[in-house]
């Protein structure tokens, strides 16, 4: 165990703890959002309804209302441009809403864990709070939800997350939970990683929002105590 994980306490989470918590998620969840932006409008520039619309938006133009070759691309390329941003900002907004960012808990961390079945822990560096993972229940009263793992950007390559995953383990067993499952998207490879790592496997896949030919999906994976 290197010295940085040795410094490492996991522990529940504190009232006093709840600013930097909120925080660090909105620095990491920034990041994040800012990947998944890119991420989609790359994706968005390299599919063929790209190309159908720059191709048949100019020549219905030219069509239908006679105007000039220059004039149809460049009133074309502007109206894909109008109507597909219009159409992404949707997507958006339905995103943020499908992953997480208005859920009860965020709103108020103290009140919603406070429930026998529920847990939040974070990892604490020297008095600074460096991550986070919350336990919770799920429709089978069998099963625990992993959810809110958090690694602040400056205490990441330490073991930080894995070391709360087990936590998240031990404190579902003492919850009385037989499993665990959690959610997390596919292209979240340095995630998913860490997850096959403490031995989760998938078992399904789940779709937050969808406005072709934009998608967000999450897989579904499982660990059994």
């Amino acid at each position: 165990m290197s010295r940085e994980e040795e410094k490492v306490v996991i522990r529940a989470m504190r009232p006093g703890d709840v600013e930097a918590v909120l925080a660090g998620r909105r620095e990491v969840m920034w990041k994040l959002e800012k990947e998944e932006i890119i991420s989609q409008l790359f994706l968005f520039i390299h599919h063929p309804y790209f190309f159908m619309l720059v191709f048949l938006t100019p020549l219905l133009l030219y069509y239908f209302l006679q105007m000039g070759v220059g004039a149809c691309l460049v009133s074309g390329t502007g109206l894909v441009v109008v109507v597909e941003g219009f159409r992404f900002l949707l997507f958006w907004r339905n995103f943020r809403d499908g992953y997480g960012a208005k859920e009860p808990d965020i709103l108020n961390l103290v009140h919603y864990y406070s429930h026998t079945r529920r847990s939040f822990l974070v990892a604490v560096v020297e008095g600074e709070v460096a991550g986070t993972v919350a336990v919770r229940e799920t429709d089978d009263p069998n099963m625990a939800e992993l959810s809110r793992l958090v690694v602040h950007l400056k205490f990441r390559r330490r073991g930080i997350a894995l070391r709360l995953i087990q936590a998240c383990h031990r404190e579902a067993g003492r919850l009385d939970y037989t499993a665990v499952m959690l959610r997390t998207p596919p292209n979240n490879r340095g995630a998913l990683k860490c997850y096959q790592k403490a031995g989760y496997i998938q078992y399904g896949i789940e779709n937050v929002t969808r406005m072709y030919p934009h998608k967000f999906d999450l897989l579904k994976l499982i660990w059994k105590i």
